[in-house]
């Protein structure tokens, strides 16, 4: 089974891909972090991933474009509310792993948004 793996970053990535391997399903990454900010830090962590993916010959497809006006449109209305925020986040990085899942045929698609312990996996 192929799976698109939604990577928040690639520290997260390293177990769930390792979890899904055991498994015996097949990971393509999908690097999509529009609510990563500064610009700065987006850059560290998309060079990280691309590092990762390159060590492990893990095939990744990225959106590099930065897209915090999409992200800040998003979040527009919540954003002082932390839950609501996450919500609209982890919606907004779902649907986009859900399109591009679909469109490119893959059997199934994940984020590691549910692995981490810095997360709030109870959304």
């Amino acid at each position: 089974m192929n799976v698109l793996l939604h990577i928040c970053c690639a520290n997260c990535a390293c177990y769930t891909l390792k979890a899904l391997e055991e498994k015996g399903l097949k990971a393509t990454g999908f690097w999509y972090n529009p609510n990563i900010h500064p610009y700065t830090e987006h850059q560290k962590r998309l060079m990280a991933m691309g590092f990762y993916a390159q060590r492990t010959g893990l095939p990744v497809i990225y959106e590099e474009k930065y897209g915090l006006d999409g992200w800040l449109e998003a979040v527009k209305g919540v954003h002082h509310s932390p839950e609501k925020r996450c919500a609209a986040c982890y919606g907004m990085r779902i649907r986009q792993t859900a399109a591009l899942a679909k469109e490119k045929g893959f059997d199934c698609f994940s984020t590691t948004l549910l692995y981490s312990k810095k997360q709030n996996g109870s959304l």
